[in-house]
């Protein structure tokens, strides 16, 4: 007895070998056609990009600095063959646009804490910000010592939206707030952000297998924030009216080139002395960008001249400067 296959009709035809006469026509098994989708798709799914966007805000390096190092954690192998892209976008730039659209897997919201909430750009961003799919959706607070309760603030928000946040995790951070301390020794710093470097290898892990984090906060973390935070962004707008020029200042422009919200212009008229042509326009975010890069520590709000300045010494100037106007090598 011999088998033979029509191919035009999917049979297996079985014949007597003596007479050769057909004896009966078997059909192929219908999960044959299915197991093969299934591989089909199967392939389809390793090919797959699966996209991270990380949106930042950072007026010292700090959080620059987590949103590159995750990046690149985040753009190898995810253990799944799925192909990874991480993009990572600057909140300043990308809250000038008329629309805001992001249609990524996940999304990763990095930032400072201020006044024990998040940055009141932030806070605007995410209410503007229109997600197409329904993504996962991280906050990442880096801070000196306490986060308050910005992942449950960032959560609230985007309940607003209909999404709901994952995760929210902290990083600690060397403080940048010159206006009440002074920066910690080099070999502190150092430290510092060695441990950086594991907690953001640690997060990336996390976040590739999508863990949930649903206690972030305590209860004293999110009274401080709301006893707090309303009152510090109230007065945002008429804080960069307590800065100071001396006449050290010799124009170099970099508090205008620092500056992620375009806050600072130097005023057109020679007539004037250098200290008097810095002109602050209200949209301060308080990084202390401007006061904690001035070459010449011209900017001065307070006792901040009596402190050691910060910048993240992992992140060149320039490179902030760039990446906060979108341009960023990845």
């Amino acid at each position: 007895m011999n088998k033979s296959i029509d191919n035009d009709k999917n049979t297996e035809i079985i014949e007597n070998n003596e007479n050769n006469e057909k004896m009966q026509t078997v059909k192929i098994k219908p999960n044959t056609v299915e197991e093969l989708s299934k591989i089909k798709e199967e392939i389809k799914s390793s090919l797959k990009e699966e996209i991270n966007v990380i949106y930042y805000f950072s007026g010292t390096g700090n959080s620059y600095y987590v949103a590159r190092e995750l990046a690149k954690v985040l753009s190898n192998n995810n253990g799944k063959g799925t192909k990874t892209n991480t993009k990572i976008i600057p909140i300043a730039n990308e809250i000038k646009k008329e629309q805001i659209t992001c249609g990524s897997d996940r999304i990763i919201f990095i930032y400072p804490v201020y006044g024990f909430g998040v940055p009141e750009i932030v806070e605007s961003f995410i209410k503007r910000l229109n997600m197409e799919r329904n993504p996962k959706i991280y906050s990442i607070a880096t801070c000196g010592k306490m986060a308050g309760g910005v992942h449950c603030q960032v959560d609230k928000l985007l309940k607003e939206k209909k999404q709901q946040l994952n995760a929210g995790y902290t990083v600690q951070m060397p403080s940048n707030y010159i206006l009440a301390f002074s920066a910690p020794s080099q070999s502190k710093i150092i430290e510092i952000l060695d441990d950086t470097d594991i907690r953001v290898k640690e997060l990336g892990n996390l976040i590739q297998s999508n863990e949930k984090n649903n206690a972030m906060d305590s209860i004293i973390a999110k009274i401080s924030t709301g006893a707090f935070y309303p009152f510090w962004k109230k007065s945002l707008y008429k804080f960069d009216e307590k800065f100071k020029i001396s006449k050290a200042c010799n124009l170099c422009e970099n508090c205008v080139e620092i500056c992620p919200v375009s806050n600072i212009e130097i005023v057109d008229n020679e007539k004037l002395e250098n200290n008097d042509r810095i002109i602050y326009k209200h949209k301060c975010q308080e990084c202390m960008g401007c006061i904690q890069t001035c070459p010449t520590r011209a900017i001065i709000y307070g006792s901040s001249a009596k402190r050691k300045s910060y910048f993240n010494p992992r992140v060149e100037i320039n490179e902030l400067i760039e990446a906060n106007k979108g341009i960023i090598n990845q």
